[in-house]
């Protein structure tokens, strides 16, 4: 080639395209930024750039500082923007963008009504309808030497940027501002030809004031997919996205953080997508929430933390799912309000290891080390019915339910255990319905099917239990009355039970403390959730009529039905009992029936202190098993119960062997209950009962000794009983059963069937009238008598031959119920007089006088309180003298307390008035 031609065909046409080339690129960013400026301008805007720089080799464009606005108002605004792509790889139909930077990228989008404004600029203006319509006939096919381009990014960034969205789909509302932060936005390794990819992202923005930030890592194909996502330094305040929540929801307030991660993977199994999340880990947190259900119910919550560790779930779109994972959830200060319920706790702590699998519709559920924690949990109902407990706590080692639809689900729990503490439930601030100090069981295992069920329990216990307690408005501290029931400890041991029946070890209740307060008009006083019931409505009600005149079903009535069913598919008409089998029950402490009969004149105050109380072997199972009952109980120091019963509960007819024994009951107590038929009031009685009674199928055969000591009666009762014309009265009749002691006693045959008893009296002593009159001189009465000259006193009728013999009474201080030293020489006189004639029985009668109620003169009657008052006053000196006459050395049943009474006339002394 000559040095001509080289000129003319090769370095000038160079030369050329190479200035052509630069004038482009000059010429280029001039251009560029013409064309720009037109086009916002044509859009009412203006638009200004500081550069816009575009190579060739390699091709790169480079914008800075780009601002548009919108009378005087921004709409967009770009601070840098970079783009450059490499040569070389497009002849291997491969993008390769070496370099890609967005920075400072900031802009406005309104939506009005049906319109969106990008930037100011309305975009249905280029949203042109398609006039030209394709041939359905002409289909598009690919080219079979095509193939799609890769593309290769290796990073590309978008930070410090900013879109602010304006909504106002009704011109009738205001605008909805948000905006979105995009503090960074970075992609890594970003590779994918046709229908696959690969990359990393990396994600940290700001919706208004929600912090959020996502890593990911990406590869995806058509026929599998894998995904490594983390979730961290995510804080999102409600109100930042409050309206796009619906009503009412939408006034919640609070705040929700949320960290975590996972893997995901999808495969293709037998032609179903088949996914897989691996190693999940959320940890998230509600904090000041409060939520608004509706305008009666909301929820709120101090702090409520969700995590959720070591979790994998698997699942396809063929109804089978598997999942594991150990959750935690831990909330603090949770109120829940629902019209007139009110419910909160101070914090709930849930731990759990669950393991969920579902496959052709069959649902396994398994729980693992399950932890429950409750603090402070309060319940309100209309405003008056309260509960809290202080704690509860339950663990269960596990818990596995199985639910398939051809079946009765089924659940199997192992080794539960539960604590409560300090539980207390009010009908009204002052009725407490009941409480403890703690209940709890321990060992529990159950499985469940259907009806079938399998229960074994080790331990069942609760600590200071009360039951019914009326309290003042005011408070615990001011108790008008005292609780129905009350119990130190309960303990029920080794708790079997299923479908058929339960079985008990023991049970045992240790310081039980009954209650009874009977009210004027004949309730409970301190049974705080009785009703008001038409009385008499309830009185005339009887049972259905299938149910009158019929025993229940035995044991053997059931499996005879049972046998006798034709076919065995079908139900027997009825099923044998629900058994229960008991080893033991006791009542163990302090224990004791206290019963305050306020229906009464004067009122009931008892008792009975239980020593012991003890049932051994109740199974309503076998026929043949004997139940043991026994009883020992006291009446104050010295009155006495003791009673075993051997009863065989199964049997046809009744089959016991029985004992009781009472020792010194005082009769005038209970004197009110009888005085209605026996039309007497009791003055004075001590009673002594030697019961033994024994049945063998419904035969009886046993003997009751009774001895009634000093059982005299007072004056007339009007009753319903009124003694019959001819018949001898009741007090003539106890006169001449009386013997030379002044006692009665009988010994009373038990006898024939328990139908249709037949009482046989086997012999007892009538004296009709004591016919031997005792002549004693007076000088050797007044001789016998002289040493307890203050204690007895003798008078002689002038002109007669008869003495009149007086026991002097014990005179006490007003108001005082002790004995003090100036009673001294005449205890000692009498306690000499009581250990001289060892036969004697002494009568006491407590009197007060109405000195000892504050009072200068007699008052014309007493109210009940005042009355109520002067009786106990005058039970407590005659019961302070019993004592001290037991503690020295006189035997407790030659001591008789008679009624107490009130002295009312002019001359009354406070004394104890006495008798032999």
């Amino acid at each position: 080639m000559t040095r001509r031609h080289f000129r003319n065909f090769i370095f000038f046409p160079f030369s050329a395209l190479v200035i052509i080339v630069i004038l482009i690129w000059i010429a280029t960013p001039f251009i560029a930024k013409h064309y720009l400026t037109t086009f916002f301008q044509e859009q009412g805007e203006e638009a200004s750039v500081d550069s816009i720089s575009v190579n060739f080799f390699p091709p790169k464009i480079d914008v800075k500082n780009l601002v548009v606005t919108k009378q005087q108002q921004e709409t967009l605004s770009l601070k840098r923007a970079t783009f450059e792509v490499e040569i070389w790889p497009l002849l291997t139909r491969t993008v390769r963008i070496s370099e890609a930077n967005i920075d400072g990228f900031e802009i406005a989008l309104a939506q009005q009504e049906k319109d969106w404004i990008v930037a100011g600029i309305n975009t249905s203006q280029f949203l042109a309808e398609e006039t030209e319509e394709k041939d359905p006939t002409v289909e598009e096919t690919p080219s079979e030497n095509s193939a799609p381009w890769s593309i290769n990014l290796p990073v590309f960034s978008f930070t410090d940027s900013q879109f602010h969205l304006s909504r106002q789909p009704d011109s009738n509302t205001p605008a909805q501002l948000d905006s979105l932060t995009l503090k960074e936005l970075v992609v890594k390794d970003l590779s994918g030809q046709g229908e696959s990819w690969n990359g990393e992202i990396n994600l940290s923005a700001l919706v208004n004031q929600a912090r959020f930030s996502v890593s990911s890592l990406f590869d995806y194909s058509p026929d599998k997919t894998s995904l490594d996502v983390k979730i961290e330094d995510t804080i999102l305040p409600i109100n930042s996205f409050q309206h796009f929540i619906p009503e009412p929801y939408n006034k919640t307030i609070g705040k929700l953080g949320l960290d975590g991660q996972f893997q995901l993977e999808q495969t293709q199994v037998n032609n179903e997508p088949f996914i897989e999340i691996k190693q999940l880990v959320l940890n998230s947190v509600i904090e000041d929430l409060d939520l608004s259900l509706n305008t009666e119910e909301r929820i709120q919550t101090k702090s409520t933390a969700l995590s959720i560790s070591q979790s994998d779930i698997q699942f396809t779109s063929a109804e089978q799912l598997k999942a594991t994972a150990n959750v935690t959830l831990k909330s603090q200060d949770l109120s829940f309000n629902q019209e007139d319920i009110i419910a909160s706790y101070e914090s709930f702590d849930f731990e759990n290891a669950v393991s969920v699998e579902i496959n052709e519709g069959l649902l396994t559920a398994q729980n693992n080390q399950l932890s429950i924690n409750i603090q402070g949990l309060k319940g309100t109902l209309e405003e008056e019915k309260k509960v809290s407990i202080e704690a509860i706590s339950l663990t269960a080692e596990e818990i596995n339910a199985d639910i398939d639809n051809q079946q009765a689900p089924s659940i199997i729990g192992t080794n539960l255990q539960f604590e409560s503490t300090f539980f207390d439930s009010f009908l009204t601030d002052d009725k407490r319905i009941a409480s403890f100090d703690k209940a709890g069981f321990n060992g529990l295992s159950f499985t469940q099917q259907g009806e079938a069920f399998d229960v074994a329990l080790d331990l069942l216990a609760v600590d200071n239990l009360t039951f019914s307690e009326a309290l003042t408005a005011s408070g615990e501290s001011q108790k008008t009355l005292p609780a129905l029931t009350h119990v130190s400890k309960i303990q029920v041991q080794n708790i079997k039970a299923d479908s058929k029946g339960a079985s008990i070890d023991s049970i045992v209740s240790d310081a039980v403390k009954v209650n009874t307060i009977i009210s004027p008009n004949k309730t409970l006083a301190n049974l705080v959730f009785q009703e008001e019931q038409d009385s008499e409505s309830t009185s005339n009600a009887l049972p259905p009529a299938s149910l009158q005149g019929s025993g229940s079903p035995k044991a053997s009535d059931a499996q005879h039905a049972i046998e006798n069913t034709p076919n065995a598919e079908q139900e027997p008409a009825f099923k044998a009992p629900y058994y229960v089998a008991l080893k033991s029950f006791d009542i163990t402490g302090e224990s004791a029936v206290y019963v305050q009969d306020q229906s009464i004149k004067p009122a009931l105050q008892r008792t009975l202190n239980i020593d012991t109380l003890s049932l051994r072997d109740l199974n309503t199972q076998d026929k043949e098993q004997a139940t043991v009952l026994s009883l020992k109980a006291r009446n104050g120091k010295y009155s006495t119960l003791d009673s075993d019963i051997t009863i065989w509960p199964l049997a046809d007819e009744l089959t016991m062997q029985s004992t009781l024994v009472i020792k010194e009951a005082e009769l005038p107590p209970y004197s009110s209950y009888i005085a209605n038929a026996l039309g007497y009031q009791i003055d004075s009685g001590q009673l002594n009962l030697d019961l033994k009674l024994d049945a063998d199928n419904g035969e009886l055969d046993g003997n009751s000794h009774v001895l009634l000591r000093q059982f005299n009666l007072g004056g007339r009762q009007e009753s319903s009983s009124v003694i019959k014309a001819g018949a001898v009265p009741l007090n003539i009749a106890v006169g001449i059963l009386k013997d030379s002691d002044d006692n009665i006693d009988l010994d009373i045959p038990l006898s024939g069937n328990v139908n249709n008893p037949e009482f046989g009296w086997k012999s007892f002593l009538v004296q009709p009238v004591r016919t031997a009159l005792y002549k004693v001189s007076s000088n050797y009465l007044m001789q016998t008598f002289i040493p307890y000259a203050n204690v007895i006193t003798i008078a002689q009728f002038a002109g007669e031959q008869l003495l009149k013999v007086r026991v002097e009474p014990l005179m006490f201080t007003p108001e005082e119920a002790q004995l003090n030293s100036s009673q001294d020489t005449f205890l000692e006189q009498l306690v000499a007089l009581m250990k001289d004639k060892e036969e004697s029985q002494l009568k006491a009668c407590g009197v007060t006088s109405y000195v000892d109620l504050g009072f200068e003169q007699p008052p014309a009657e007493l109210n009940d309180e005042m009355k109520e008052q002067a009786l106990r006053l005058a039970q407590e000196r005659a019961d302070n003298l019993k004592e001290f006459l037991v503690e020295q050395g006189i035997d407790s049943s030659r001591i008789l307390i008679c009624s107490p009474e009130v002295d009312l006339s002019r001359s009354s002394q406070p004394r104890v008035e006495l008798n032999f």
